[in-house]
């Protein structure tokens, strides 16, 4: 998970970045050696235009260069993961929670992180939207899941 400017290739007082995209008619076509054949007409699969182009992503950092919020259109439909983040970090910049939102707003997932006293993960808890603990990972001492992992589904 990027959560910092640099992870990004990104540097300097960066406070925000916005991709948009703009799709035109999607067709196919048979070649033929007098020219091509129009088969189908898909349309314009996202209605993005270029007089109105549509979000794709979104990223947000604060002043120290913390990712602290993300928007990915394409992320719930293929990788069936919230539709946005919003990170929370602790006073020492150690990411400690991360909660996912669906695009309605409501809440879909979120995910704490609890660290040693040298900054080292060593638990993680993920629950769900509506706030039931579904797993419980443990880390090593060099952050690696425990082998076997101890994942812990409730």
């Amino acid at each position: 998970m990027r959560t910092d400017l640099k992870e990004y290739h990104l540097a300097g007082n960066v406070r925000s970045v916005e991709t948009t995209v703009v799709d035109m008619s999607t067709k196919s076509y048979k070649l033929l050696p007098s020219g091509r054949e129009e088969l189908e007409d898909f349309g314009n699969p996202s209605k993005g235009s270029p007089s109105s182009p549509l979000l794709w992503e979104a990223l947000k950092f604060d002043a120290a260069g913390k990712l602290i919020e993300d928007i990915d259109v394409e992320r719930p439909l293929i990788e069936q993961e919230s539709y946005r983040y919003v990170y929370t970090y602790n006073r020492r910049g150690l990411l400690v929670e991360r909660v996912g939102y669906q695009e309605n707003g409501s809440p879909d997932e979120r995910t704490m992180y609890i660290y040693g006293p040298g900054g080292r993960r060593t638990e993680e808890l993920v629950y769900s939207g509506d706030g039931r603990l579904q797993a419980r990972y443990e880390f090593d001492e060099h952050e690696n899941f425990r082998f076997p992992p101890t994942i812990k589904i409730l």
